[in-house]
Protein backbone atom coordinates (compact mmCIF):
# COMPACT_ATOMS: atom_id res chain seq x y z
CA UNK A 1 0.00 0.00 0.00
CA UNK A 2 2.97 2.42 1.19
CA UNK A 3 4.17 2.26 -2.63
CA UNK A 4 0.58 3.25 -4.06
CA UNK A 5 1.09 6.48 -2.11
CA UNK A 6 3.93 6.47 -3.42
CA UNK A 7 2.60 6.69 -7.34
CA UNK A 8 -0.20 9.06 -5.87
CA UNK A 9 1.87 11.49 -4.63
CA UNK A 10 4.66 11.06 -7.78
CA UNK A 11 1.05 12.62 -10.04
CA UNK A 12 0.47 15.48 -7.46
CA UNK A 13 4.19 16.39 -7.65
CA UNK A 14 4.25 15.92 -12.01
CA UNK A 15 0.75 18.03 -12.08
CA UNK A 16 2.59 20.90 -10.20
CA UNK A 17 5.43 20.91 -12.07
CA UNK A 18 3.97 20.47 -15.57
CA UNK A 19 1.34 23.29 -14.84
CA UNK A 20 5.07 25.99 -13.83
CA UNK A 21 6.37 24.40 -16.98
CA UNK A 22 3.34 24.98 -19.13
CA UNK A 23 2.75 28.76 -17.79
CA UNK A 24 6.38 29.52 -18.17
CA UNK A 25 6.53 28.18 -21.38
CA UNK A 26 3.41 29.51 -23.28
CA UNK A 27 4.09 33.33 -21.99
CA UNK A 28 5.58 34.18 -24.92
CA UNK A 29 3.67 32.46 -27.13
CA UNK A 30 0.12 33.86 -25.99
CA UNK A 31 1.75 37.25 -26.85
CA UNK A 32 2.22 36.50 -30.32
CA UNK A 33 -1.24 35.03 -30.52
CA UNK A 34 -2.59 38.58 -33.13
CA UNK A 35 0.14 37.66 -35.78
CA UNK A 36 -0.77 33.99 -35.91
CA UNK A 37 -4.03 33.78 -39.21
CA UNK A 38 -6.43 31.59 -37.46
CA UNK A 39 -6.92 30.83 -34.37
CA UNK A 40 -6.95 27.09 -35.24
CA UNK A 41 -3.06 27.30 -36.14
CA UNK A 42 -2.64 28.79 -32.84
CA UNK A 43 -4.57 25.87 -31.38
CA UNK A 44 -1.86 23.23 -33.16
CA UNK A 45 0.98 25.12 -31.60
CA UNK A 46 -0.05 23.75 -28.61
CA UNK A 47 0.62 20.05 -29.70
CA UNK A 48 3.38 20.95 -31.80
CA UNK A 49 6.61 18.74 -31.09
CA UNK A 50 8.68 21.50 -32.86
CA UNK A 51 9.15 23.37 -29.46
CA UNK A 52 7.41 24.66 -26.88
CA UNK A 53 5.97 22.49 -24.27
CA UNK A 54 5.16 19.27 -26.04
CA UNK A 55 8.61 20.03 -28.11
CA UNK A 56 11.00 17.82 -28.24
CA UNK A 57 13.58 18.88 -26.97
CA UNK A 58 11.93 19.51 -23.79
CA UNK A 59 11.29 15.96 -23.56
CA UNK A 60 15.07 15.39 -24.06
CA UNK A 61 16.57 17.66 -21.97
CA UNK A 62 14.08 18.76 -19.30
CA UNK A 63 11.49 16.27 -19.03
CA UNK A 64 13.67 12.93 -19.06
CA UNK A 65 15.45 14.75 -16.57
CA UNK A 66 12.39 14.33 -14.11
CA UNK A 67 11.51 11.41 -15.35
CA UNK A 68 14.92 9.78 -14.32
CA UNK A 69 14.58 11.52 -10.83
CA UNK A 70 11.08 9.65 -10.23
CA UNK A 71 12.60 7.04 -11.73
CA UNK A 72 15.34 7.16 -9.17
CA UNK A 73 13.43 8.21 -6.14
CA UNK A 74 11.04 5.11 -6.84
CA UNK A 75 13.78 2.24 -8.06
CA UNK A 76 12.47 -1.17 -6.66
CA UNK A 77 15.19 -2.62 -4.21
CA UNK A 78 17.35 -5.06 -4.51
CA UNK A 79 19.13 -7.59 -2.12
CA UNK A 80 19.85 -11.48 -2.89
CA UNK A 81 17.53 -11.61 0.38
CA UNK A 82 14.88 -10.06 -1.63
CA UNK A 83 15.59 -12.06 -4.64
CA UNK A 84 15.40 -15.30 -2.86
CA UNK A 85 11.97 -14.62 -1.64
CA UNK A 86 10.46 -14.42 -5.62
CA UNK A 87 9.76 -17.51 -7.26
CA UNK A 88 12.18 -16.55 -9.87
CA UNK A 89 14.55 -13.54 -11.02
CA UNK A 90 12.44 -13.21 -13.98
CA UNK A 91 9.41 -12.47 -11.27
CA UNK A 92 11.95 -9.71 -9.63
CA UNK A 93 12.83 -8.12 -13.15
CA UNK A 94 9.01 -7.83 -13.97
CA UNK A 95 8.75 -6.04 -11.27
CA UNK A 96 10.78 -3.60 -12.34
CA UNK A 97 9.43 -2.92 -15.50
CA UNK A 98 5.96 -2.41 -13.91
CA UNK A 99 7.19 0.42 -11.64
CA UNK A 100 8.86 1.64 -15.06
CA UNK A 101 5.58 1.38 -17.25
CA UNK A 102 3.23 3.02 -14.04
CA UNK A 103 5.55 5.54 -13.07
CA UNK A 104 5.58 6.35 -17.06
CA UNK A 105 2.26 6.80 -17.78
CA UNK A 106 1.74 8.57 -14.29
CA UNK A 107 4.44 11.22 -16.06
CA UNK A 108 2.84 11.19 -19.69
CA UNK A 109 -0.39 11.51 -18.26
CA UNK A 110 -0.14 14.59 -16.26
CA UNK A 111 1.89 16.78 -18.95
CA UNK A 112 -0.82 15.59 -21.51
CA UNK A 113 -3.50 16.37 -18.62
CA UNK A 114 -2.16 19.93 -17.80
CA UNK A 115 -1.98 20.39 -21.41
CA UNK A 116 -5.42 19.78 -22.23
CA UNK A 117 -6.86 21.22 -18.92
CA UNK A 118 -4.89 24.64 -19.65
CA UNK A 119 -5.57 25.18 -23.21
CA UNK A 120 -9.33 24.40 -22.51
CA UNK A 121 -9.53 27.22 -20.99
CA UNK A 122 -7.98 29.28 -23.35
CA UNK A 123 -9.25 27.72 -26.63
CA UNK A 124 -13.09 27.37 -27.54
CA UNK A 125 -13.79 23.80 -26.80
CA UNK A 126 -15.90 23.63 -30.09
CA UNK A 127 -12.34 24.08 -31.98
CA UNK A 128 -10.71 21.83 -30.10
CA UNK A 129 -13.20 19.20 -30.38
CA UNK A 130 -12.83 19.45 -34.21
CA UNK A 131 -9.39 19.45 -34.24
CA UNK A 132 -9.96 16.16 -32.26
CA UNK A 133 -7.82 17.52 -29.32
CA UNK A 134 -9.76 15.05 -27.06
CA UNK A 135 -10.38 12.36 -29.18
CA UNK A 136 -6.40 12.17 -29.73
CA UNK A 137 -5.60 12.71 -26.02
CA UNK A 138 -4.89 8.82 -25.13
CA UNK A 139 -2.74 9.21 -28.68
CA UNK A 140 -0.84 11.59 -26.70
CA UNK A 141 -0.48 9.85 -23.65
CA UNK A 142 0.59 6.24 -25.14
CA UNK A 143 3.44 7.78 -27.88
CA UNK A 144 5.02 10.03 -24.62
CA UNK A 145 4.71 7.20 -22.18
CA UNK A 146 6.39 4.68 -24.75
CA UNK A 147 9.18 7.21 -24.98
CA UNK A 148 9.80 7.09 -21.30
CA UNK A 149 8.91 3.56 -20.68
CA UNK A 150 12.13 3.26 -23.08
CA UNK A 151 14.38 5.47 -21.23
CA UNK A 152 13.17 3.12 -17.92
CA UNK A 153 14.17 0.12 -20.09
CA UNK A 154 17.32 1.33 -20.73
CA UNK A 155 18.07 2.81 -17.92
CA UNK A 156 17.25 -0.73 -16.25
CA UNK A 157 19.80 -2.12 -18.29
CA UNK A 158 22.74 -0.05 -17.59
CA UNK A 159 21.90 -0.25 -13.98
CA UNK A 160 22.31 -4.63 -14.02
CA UNK A 161 25.33 -4.13 -16.52
CA UNK A 162 27.53 -1.29 -14.90
CA UNK A 163 25.83 -2.07 -10.87
CA UNK A 164 26.40 1.45 -10.11
CA UNK A 165 23.35 3.54 -8.46
CA UNK A 166 23.78 6.66 -10.21
CA UNK A 167 25.81 6.80 -13.26
CA UNK A 168 23.38 4.59 -15.71
CA UNK A 169 20.54 7.43 -14.75
CA UNK A 170 23.55 10.02 -16.12
CA UNK A 171 24.42 7.54 -19.01
CA UNK A 172 20.67 7.46 -20.61
CA UNK A 173 20.07 11.13 -20.05
CA UNK A 174 22.86 11.68 -22.04
CA UNK A 175 21.65 9.65 -24.81
CA UNK A 176 18.61 11.26 -24.52
CA UNK A 177 19.96 14.34 -25.37
CA UNK A 178 22.30 12.85 -28.03
CA UNK A 179 19.29 11.31 -29.94
CA UNK A 180 17.08 14.62 -30.39
CA UNK A 181 19.99 16.51 -31.13
CA UNK A 182 19.63 16.21 -35.10
CA UNK A 183 16.17 17.14 -34.82
CA UNK A 184 16.15 20.11 -32.44
CA UNK A 185 15.08 22.79 -34.72
CA UNK A 186 12.70 20.74 -37.19
CA UNK A 187 9.52 22.27 -37.02
CA UNK A 188 7.80 19.77 -39.76
CA UNK A 189 7.83 15.95 -39.71
CA UNK A 190 11.07 14.72 -41.35
CA UNK A 191 11.46 12.34 -44.10
CA UNK A 192 14.13 10.05 -42.54
CA UNK A 193 12.30 8.03 -39.09
CA UNK A 194 14.06 8.42 -35.52
CA UNK A 195 12.75 7.39 -32.51
CA UNK A 196 12.06 10.54 -30.50
CA UNK A 197 10.38 11.88 -33.79
CA UNK A 198 7.61 10.01 -33.09
CA UNK A 199 6.83 12.27 -30.36
CA UNK A 200 5.50 14.73 -33.14
CA UNK A 201 2.42 11.62 -33.46
CA UNK A 202 -0.31 13.72 -31.71
CA UNK A 203 0.44 16.61 -33.88
CA UNK A 204 -0.04 15.03 -36.99
CA UNK A 205 -3.11 13.44 -35.67
CA UNK A 206 -4.59 17.26 -34.54
CA UNK A 207 -3.13 19.11 -37.85
CA UNK A 208 -5.25 16.01 -39.88
CA UNK A 209 -1.93 14.31 -41.61
CA UNK A 210 -1.95 11.00 -39.67
CA UNK A 211 -4.19 8.04 -41.03
CA UNK A 212 -4.90 5.19 -38.59
CA UNK A 213 -2.35 3.23 -40.79
CA UNK A 214 0.26 5.78 -39.77
CA UNK A 215 -0.73 5.45 -36.32
CA UNK A 216 -0.45 1.94 -36.13
CA UNK A 217 2.79 1.80 -37.75
CA UNK A 218 4.03 4.24 -34.93
CA UNK A 219 2.31 2.15 -32.47
CA UNK A 220 3.97 -0.86 -34.07
CA UNK A 221 7.38 0.63 -34.04
CA UNK A 222 7.89 1.60 -30.65
CA UNK A 223 6.66 -1.44 -29.34
CA UNK A 224 8.40 -3.54 -30.93
CA UNK A 225 12.00 -1.37 -29.92
CA UNK A 226 10.33 -1.87 -26.10
CA UNK A 227 10.39 -5.25 -26.45
CA UNK A 228 13.35 -6.26 -28.23
CA UNK A 229 15.02 -4.21 -25.23
CA UNK A 230 13.22 -5.94 -22.70
CA UNK A 231 14.48 -9.25 -24.33
CA UNK A 232 17.89 -7.49 -23.54
CA UNK A 233 17.44 -6.99 -20.47
CA UNK A 234 15.59 -9.67 -19.08
CA UNK A 235 18.78 -11.69 -20.54
CA UNK A 236 21.36 -8.90 -18.83
CA UNK A 237 19.22 -9.54 -15.73
CA UNK A 238 19.59 -13.21 -15.48
CA UNK A 239 22.82 -12.92 -15.23
CA UNK A 240 23.98 -10.01 -13.07
CA UNK A 241 25.62 -10.46 -9.75
CA UNK A 242 23.51 -9.44 -6.63
CA UNK A 243 25.97 -9.78 -4.48
CA UNK A 244 28.47 -7.82 -5.91
CA UNK A 245 26.53 -5.46 -6.37
CA UNK A 246 24.91 -5.13 -2.94
CA UNK A 247 28.53 -4.39 -1.62
CA UNK A 248 28.79 -1.42 -4.37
Amino acid sequence: MKRYRKYLLCFAVCLIIFALVWHFENLSYFKIRTRIPSETLFLLGFASAGGGYLGLEHHAQVYSLFFLFFLYKMKIGESSIRLLRLSSREECYKKHIINIVIIALIFSTAMHLINLLFVSIHMSLGLMEKTGFFHYFPVAVLISAFYFIRIGIITQLFSDLMQNKTVPYLLTFVLCYLEQCPVEFVEEVPTTWRLCVDLQLFYQCVSGTASIGYISIVFVRQISIMVVLLMVGACVFKRKDFLTSEKK
